[in-house]
C-alpha cells in the first residue's frame, strides 16, 4: 500500500514537473527582440501595437505612427514630405482596423484613415481631441473616446459625421476600450470610476458604478478588460489588484492576490497561447509582466535585466498584441517587446557593465544547480553562484585561479582549476581544503558509473569510486619523452579509451589493460593543430581541432576522416564539439554555436553573439534538463534543441512596394505590363514572420536563371524588353522553406522603332523619300533639259539671224570694198555685233542661280529700260517698290518676265513715237506687277496685225501663268501691263 502511494506520488510528481519544465524553459529568464529608435522606431514610449490582416505591424507612439514588415520601418508623422502621409498630429494614441480596408488612427488633434487599396492616409478634421482611444464597429464607424466623453462616427466620403453622442459620458477621460466575444464594448472612464458597457446592437450604454468585494462596496480604476468566458471578465485595476467580475451582477472577487498583490498599478492583459498552453500575460506601469499558467497557475515575473540586453526593455507596460505566429508584441515606455517561444532556445546570462564586475569574467565552466541557480568558474576571479530569478551574483571566497572544469559526479560536485581538484558543498557552499587531485585539472569526466577520469597536465588520472582508489595514472617528467602527456580530454567506447592530447594528437587503448592499440601525431594532418575535446557517437569518435573535425571508427581504427569546410562544416576552427541523439553534432567556432549531420553534410548556424569583437567559446555540455549550456567570453548560454522551440512558420511572400524607375508602382495581380524605358525595378518583400527576423532570407530566380540571395529588395537594372518570369520563394530563421514558390511576369514592351508598325512606316518614308528624289531629279532634268531647249532656241532664234546678216555683209564689202554700200554694210555688222553680245549677256544672265531673285529681275529690268530710252532721247518716269523683294524665282519665269518687258520697251521705243513714257513697278503681297506706258501714236487692238510682237507676249505670259493686259487707242499711246503671283 505505501509503495503504491509512493509510486503514484513519483508518477503526478513526474507529471507535474514535465509541465512545469516546458514552462520554465519559456519564461524562466525570457528572451525577447527589443525595438527602438535605434532599430527604426520614430518613438521609445509607445502606446499600442497592432497586427493587421496583412500580418504588418503597427505601433502607436508619441512622435507618429510605425509600420514594420518585418524587413524594413516605416514612419507616418504630420510632416511627411508627401501629402498622403501626413498625420493630423505626431502623437498617435491608439490605432485599430477596419478589417481589409484600412486603419484608424487617433491623434490628440483629430482623426486619420490609413487606406490599405490606395497606401494612403486620409486625414478629417478634428471631431475629437485629447487623449483617447479608438475602435472600429462596423463599416464604416467608429466608436472614439476622449476628455469630452464617447461618441460614435460614421465615416461619408471625406467627412466624419457624428451618429450619436452620450452625454452621460461627458467630461470623463477614458483611458481604454475593450472589444468583447460579442462584439459590445467594454470601459471605464478615469475621472469617474465605473465600468461603462456599450451594446452596438441595441445601443444602450449601461454604467456600473459600484462593485462589492466581499460584501464592501469599492469603485476602482479600472485599467484594462479582458473577456475570461462568456459570463467572466477579468479586470486590472490601479489600487485593487486583478479582479474578475461576474457580466450581469455588482460583485467582483480577487484574483489570485497573492500574486497579483492589490498595490502594484496594473495596466493591461491579454490570453497569450503556446502549443497547447494558455496563459495570461499582465502588464504593470512600473513592475513589468507576470505570465500566469492558466492550467497549472504557475506565475513567472519578467522584469528589465540592466545586463541582459535581452530582456524586457521596459518595466513600464502599455499595451500587448499577440500575432498570427505565436508572437507576443509588447508597448512600453522604452520601445517594444516581442517575445517568442522560438527566441527561447537560447538564454543568455551576462555579467559585463555589472558593479562588481566592472571589466566583466572570462567564464570557463558553468554548472547548473537547479533551474535557476549555477555554478560558474571563471579564469581569473574565482568561482560564483548566480540565481538567475533575482540576477543575484556570489562570490565564493576560495583560493582558486583558472577554473577549467565543473562537473556533476558521483563523488559530488567537482572542480578543477590549475591548483588542482576540489569538491564543491551544495549545502555550504564551500570547497574542501584537500584536494581530490592535487594537479592542474583541464578536464573532469564521468566515464561510466564507476569510473571517474581527470584530464592534468601531467596526463591522465582514472578514479574508480567503487574501490575508491586510482586505477591509471601518467606522470609527465619534465625533461623526459612523457613530458607531453599533456591530455585535454577522454573518452570510453567500446571497451576502448580515447585519451586525447593538447598538441600531440591522440592515443587508444585497451581498457581495463590500457595496452595501446593506436597512436598519431598531428604530423598526419600536415599543419600545426590544438586538440580540444573528444565525444563518443554509435560507431565512432569525433574530435574537435583547431583544423576541423577528426572522426575515427570505434571497430576500424585506422579508418580516419578529416571533416572541414568542404565537408559542410562553417569554419574549420572547432572549439567545442557535442553529440546528441541521432548522432546529429553541436560544435562552436569562433564565430557562433552550429548543428551538424553528418549524413548530409550540411551545418546550419543555431547562435552568433555578433556584438563582441572577440569571443571565446570555452565550454558545450548538456545540462541534464534537455538543454545545453555553453560559454562565451562574459557571459553563458541555455540553448534547447526540440521542435517545442522552433519558430515554423516562413515568412510571407507579400511585396510591400514595388517601385519602377524610383516610382512607386501599385500591383494589383500577377503581371507587370512596363514601357521601354520603364526596366529598373525594385521589389520589396515583408517577412511578416518576426522571430529574428533580420536572418529570414529570399531567394529569386529570374528566367529560370541561376537563383539570387535577397534580404529582401530585389532589383532588377537595364532589362532588356523582353517577357520575364519572376520566382520567388522564402526561408525563415530555422532554416525552413516555404512551401511554394510565387511568380511574377513582366513583360517589357520594345521601343516604338523595333515595333512592326514603325518598321512598316519606315519602309514607307524612305519609299517616299525615294520617290520624291527621283521625281525631283526627273524635274530637275527635264527643267534642265528645258533650260538647254531655251538656250539653243534663243541662240537660233536670236542669233542665228543676226551671225547670218554679219555673214552676209562681210562677204558683200570683202567683194567690193569700195562699194557706195559699204558704210551701210558696216554700220550694219556693228549694230548686229551689239545685238548678239546683248543676247549672250541675256542667256548668261538667265541660267546664273545667283541672279534668282525678284530684286535682281527689276534692277535688269531698270538698267535695260533706262539704256534704251535715253538712247532713243525719249523722257521717262520710273516707279520702283521701295523694299527689296527678295523672292526666288526659277530661270524660266524670271526669263520670261524679263523678255516680255524688254519687248514692250523696244517697241514702244521703235514704233510708238513717244515723247514720254512712264514704267511702273509694284509688289502686293506676292502679286508682282509691272507696267509700261507711252504717250505715242497708239494703235487699235480690234485691228489684227500681221506682226508676231503681241502674240509672242501673251504666249510668253500664258506660259509662266502670269496675266497680261495691252490697252491702245490711236493718238493716245499705249500701256502694257502684266502681273502674276509669286509662289
Amino acid at each position: 500500500m505505501k509503495n503504491a502511494f509512493l509510486t503514484g506520488i513519483l508518477i503526478y510528481a513526474a507529471t507535474v514537473f514535465g509541465q512545469n519544465h516546458s514552462t520554465s524553459l519559456l519564461f524562466d529568464h525570457a528572451v525577447f527582440q527589443n525595438y527602438s529608435m535605434k532599430d527604426g522606431l520614430s518613438s521609445n514610449y509607445c502606446y499600442d501595437v497592432l497586427q493587421d490582416s496583412k500580418g504588418t505591424i503597427w505601433i502607436a507612439t508619441l512622435n507618429g505612427l510605425n509600420r514594420f514588415n518585418g524587413n524594413r520601418w516605416e514612419t507616418f508623422q504630420q510632416q511627411a514630405e508627401t501629402k498622403n502621409r501626413q498625420l493630423p498630429a505626431n502623437w498617435v494614441i491608439d490605432v485599430d482596423e477596419e478589417k481589409n480596408k484600412g486603419i484608424w488612427i487617433n491623434t490628440d488633434r483629430g482623426i486619420a484613415f490609413y487606406n490599405f487599396a490606395g497606401d494612403s492616409i486620409y486625414r478629417y478634421a478634428d471631431p475629437v481631441k485629447g487623449w483617447g482611444r479608438i475602435i472600429s464597429v462596423g463599416a464604416d464607424q467608429i466608436l472614439v473616446s476622449s476628455w469630452t466623453g464617447l461618441e460614435l462616427f460614421r465615416k461619408k466620403g471625406s467627412t466624419l459625421h457624428s451618429i450619436r453622442s452620450f452625454p452621460e459620458t461627458a467630461k470623463n477621460s477614458f483611458p481604454f476600450l475593450y472589444r468583447g466575444w460579442d462584439g459590445s464594448i467594454w470601459t471605464c472612464p478615469e475621472d469617474r470610476p465605473s465600468l461603462v458597457h456599450w451594446n452596438p446592437t441595441s445601443g444602450t450604454l449601461n454604467y456600473i458604478t459600484h462593485f462589492y468585494l466581499q460584501n464592501k462596496q469599492i469603485s476602482p480604476v479600472v485599467r484594462g478588460i479582458f473577456q475570461l468566458n462568456a459570463k467572466q471578465l477579468l479586470l486590472t485595476t490601479r489600487q485593487h489588484g486583478l479582479l474578475i467580475y461576474t457580466i450581469g451582477t455588482n460583485r467582483v472577487r480577487a484574483f489570485f492576490p497573492e500574486v497579483f498583490v492589490p498595490e502594484t498599478d496594473y495596466s493591461q492583459v491579454i490570453r497569450y497561447r503556446v502549443g497547447q498552453e494558455q496563459f495570461l500575460i499582465v502588464g504593470t506601469q512600473s513592475k513589468g509582466l507576470i505570465a500566469w499558467n492558466e492550467k497549472t497557475h504557475r506565475h513567472f515575473f519578467i522584469r528589465v535585466n540592466p545586463y541582459n540586453p535581452k530582456s524586457l526593455c521596459s518595466n513600464q507596460i502599455q499595451g500587448f498584441c499577440t500575432d498570427d505566429n505565436e508572437g507576443l508584441w509588447i508597448a512600453t515606455g522604452m520601445g517594444i517587446s516581442y517575445f517568442h517561444p522560438s527566441l527561447q532556445k537560447n538564454k543568455s546570462y551576462h555579467f559585463h557593465n555589472r558593479e562588481t564586475l566592472k571589466n566583466g569574467i572570462l567564464i570557463n565552466a558553468v554548472l547548473p544547480l537547479s533551474r535557476q541557480s549555477f555554478l560558474i568558474g571563471t579564469e581569473y576571479d574565482g568561482l560564483f553562484l548566480y540565481h538567475a530569478d533575482s540576477d543575484e551574483l556570489i562570490s565564493i571566497p576560495v583560493p582558486l585561479t583558472q577554473i577549467s572544469s565543473i562537473a556533476k559526479t558521483e563523488l559530488g560536485i567537482l572542480v578543477g582549476s590549475k591548483k588542482g581538484t576540489f569538491r564543491f558543498s551544495e549545502q555550504t557552499h564551500q570547497l574542501e581544503s584537500k584536494p581530490l587531485v592535487a594537479v592542474s585539472t583541464l578536464r573532469i569526466r564521468q566515464l561510466n558509473h564507476a569510473l571517474l577520469a581527470f584530464c592534468t597536465q601531467k596526463g591522465l588520472m582514472l578514479f574508480d569510486i567503487r574501490k575508491k582508489q586510482f586505477v591509471f595514472k601518467e606522470e609527465a617528467i619534465a625533461g623526459t619523452a612523457a613530458e607531453k602527456l599533456f591530455c585535454k580530454d577522454v573518452c570510453l567506447k567500446d571497451h576502448k579509451l580515447w585519451i586525447l592530447r593538447f598538441f600531440d594528437g591522440w592515443e587508444v587503448r585497451e581498457f581495463p589493460t590500457f595496452r595501446k592499440l593506436y597512436a598519431t601525431h598531428p604530423s598526419q594532418l600536415n599543419i600545426p593543430v590544438d586538440y580540444h575535446c573528444i565525444q563518443a557517437a554509435d560507431n565512432c569518435v569525433y574530435m574537435a581541432t583547431s583544423a576541423g573535425i577528426i572522426r575515427q571508427h570505434t571497430d576500424r581504427l585506422h579508418q580516419v576522416d578529416y571533416l572541414k569546410t568542404a565537408d559542410g562544416l562553417i569554419g574549420d576552427e572547432i572549439e567545442n564539439l557535442l553529440v546528441t541523439d541521432g548522432n546529429q553534432l553541436l560544435y562552436t567556432t569562433v564565430d557562433g554555436l552550429y548543428t551538424y549531420n553528418p549524413d548530409t553534410k550540411k551545418s546550419l548556424r543555431l547562435f552568433s553573439y555578433e556584438n563582441y569583437v572577440q569571443k571565446w567559446y570555452n565550454q558545450l555540455e548538456p545540462s541534464g534538463d534537455g538543454t545545453f549550456l555553453y560559454s562565451v567570453s562574459d557571459y553563458f548560454c541555455r540553448y534547447t534543441i526540440t521542435n517545442r522551440f522552433r519558430n515554423q512558420k516562413t515568412p510571407s511572400l507579400v511585396i510591400s512596394k514595388l517601385t519602377v524607375n524610383n516610382h512607386p508602382v501599385l500591383l494589383s495581380r500577377n503581371q507587370l505590363d512596363l514601357s521601354s524605358h520603364a526596366n529598373d525595378i525594385r521589389i520589396y518583400l515583408a517577412g511578416c514572420v518576426y522571430p529574428e527576423s533580420g536572418k529570414n532570407r529570399w531567394y529569386y530566380r529570374l528566367n529560370q536563371q541561376a537563383p539570387h540571395i535577397s534580404d529582401g529588395i530585389i532589383e532588377l537594372q537595364n532589362l532588356a524588353p523582353e517577357d520575364y518570369t519572376l520566382q520567388y520563394y522564402s526561408i525563415n530563421n530555422e532554416g525552413v522553406r516555404s512551401a511554394s514558390s510565387k511568380t511574377l511576369f513582366i513583360h517589357i514592351a520594345p521601343p516604338f522603332y523595333n515595333t512592326w508598325w514603325f518598321i512598316l512606316l519606315l519602309f514607307l518614308f524612305v519609299a517616299l523619300l525615294f520617290g520624291i528624289f527621283y521625281f525631283y531629279k526627273r524635274y530637275q532634268n527635264l527643267r534642265l533639259l528645258a533650260i538647254r531647249n531655251q538656250i539653243s532656241k534663243d541662240l537660233h532664234d536670236e542669233l542665228g539671224a543676226n551671225v547670218s546678216s554679219i555673214h552676209i555683209l562681210a562677204n558683200m564689202l570683202q567683194n567690193d570694198p569700195h562699194s557706195p554700200m559699204a558704210q551701210r554694210a558696216l554700220d550694219n555688222i556693228s549694230r548686229y555685233s551689239v545685238e548678239i553680245s546683248d543676247t549672250i549677256n541675256d542667256i548668261i544672265w538667265n541660267v546664273n542661280p545667283q541672279f534668282d531673285s525678284l530684286d535682281e529681275l527689276i534692277r535688269r529690268m531698270v538698267r535695260y529700260a533706262s539704256e534704251t530710252i535715253e538712247a532713243a532721247g525719249i523722257e521717262y518716269e520710273l516707279r520702283i517698290p521701295e523694299f527689296a523683294a527678295s523672292f526666288k524665282l526659277d530661270n524660266q519665269k524670271k526669263y520670261h518676265l524679263y523678255l516680255i518687258f524688254k519687248e514692250s520697251i523696244n517697241n514702244a521705243v521703235k514704233h510708238s513715237g513717244a515723247n514720254s513714257m512712264e514704267i511702273v513697278f509694284r509688289l502686293n503681297g506676292r502679286l508682282f506687277e509691272f507696267a509700261v506706258k507711252d504717250d505715242g501714236t497708239g494703235f487699235d487692238t480690234s485691228i489684227r496685225s500681221n506682226g508676231n510682237g503681241m502674240r509672242n507676249l501673251q504666249a510668253r505670259a500664258s506660259e509662266i501663268g502670269a496675266t497680261i493686259s495691252i490697252l491702245s487707242f490711236p493718238g493716245k499711246g499705249t500701256s502694257v501691263s502684266l502681273n502674276i503671283q509669286l509662289i
